[in-house]
């Protein structure tokens, strides 16, 4: 399965390292390295700490070790033509939707890049879309309610409901990805693909591989208030329609999932960061027949 619930899978992959004698470290922010010529000689920690070894492996999403050993990256998306690879770059693969992006002081609503859109194909510094990717459970002994966030703004979720009210949009699975999890009641809530709004926020994602620690946290942080927020405003705003409304109130938060976060995934899905420009880069033509 490729869904599956995230307690169990954080359990088993605890039981293969503790089986394998696989120390882990945890809370260990990197601050810089050591060169010996073109290879790392160590990992500097913030706080003192220092790791040796003969070889490093960075299996992070953003590549910070990478980074500050002076490897070559990329960030964003290469156009099409850059390695001849027809699903590449900036896509359009959405209908037009009869929707303004202003409010009234004709400002963009949230959620709206600023800006010309680009070619379709070419290449661009925006990343493929974050959000977080939390689990959701409509069974009674499980379920933790949906209350309202803190910091609440349901102007974060007024082209939501433009599009709601403009019918293209018109029931909860249009605008949560909400796929079944194998012996139970859980579904794992991601961003819908092909939806006009869902759980990323356009343009947010942009910073996040050569940020800081601390401005991740808050992208982070920005991130799941808007997700908390968009399940509040489709649980309980009137201009959501009754049956969406009541779709919505069927779930709440998982009990047995994250729970010394309160119930949130500690990290965002990120789906790109910095990527490695190696001796080879695979291509899309490696991956398909």
């Amino acid at each position: 399965a490729r869904t599956w619930q995230s307690h169990i899978a954080e359990q088993v992959f605890l039981d293969l390292l503790k089986e394998t004698n696989v120390p882990v470290i945890y809370e260990q922010l990197i601050d810089r390295v050591t060169m010996k010529g073109r290879n790392i000689d160590a990992l500097h920690v913030r706080g003192g700490g220092t790791y040796r070894g003969k070889v490093f492996i960075d299996a992070t999403y953003e590549g910070d070790l990478m980074a500050l050993a002076g490897v070559s990256y990329d960030v964003g998306r290469e156009g099409r033509d850059a390695y001849g690879e027809s699903m590449a770059g900036v896509r359009y693969m959405d209908e037009k939707v009869n929707v303004s992006p202003y409010d009234e002081n004709g400002d963009l609503l949230f959620g709206v890049m600023h800006g010309d859109p680009p070619a379709e194909y070419s290449e661009s510094p925006v990343p493929l879309c974050y959000n977080v990717r939390l689990n959701l459970t409509t069974e009674a002994g499980n379920l933790v309610p949906i209350e309202k966030p803190a910091g609440y703004d349901p102007k974060q979720h007024e082209l939501l409901a433009r599009c709601i009210e403009a019918g293209s949009l018109k029931n909860i699975g249009q605008i949560l990805g909400l796929y079944r999890i194998p012996n139970s009641l859980k579904r794992e809530c991601n961003n819908r693909q092909f939806s006009y709004v869902s759980m990323s926020i356009p343009g947010a994602q942009t910073p996040w591989a050569e940020a800081s620690f601390e401005e991740r946290e808050a992208i982070h942080q920005a991130y799941r208030d808007y997700t908390h927020g968009m399940l509040w405003f489709l649980k309980t705003d009137m201009r959501v329609p009754e049956e969406m409304r009541e779709q919505m109130t069927q779930y709440g938060f998982c009990k047995d999932e994250w729970q010394d976060n309160g119930h949130w995934p500690w990290y965002p899905y990120i789906r790109a960061a910095r990527r490695m420009q190696g001796s080879y880069v695979i291509q899309e033509s490696d991956i398909t027949t």
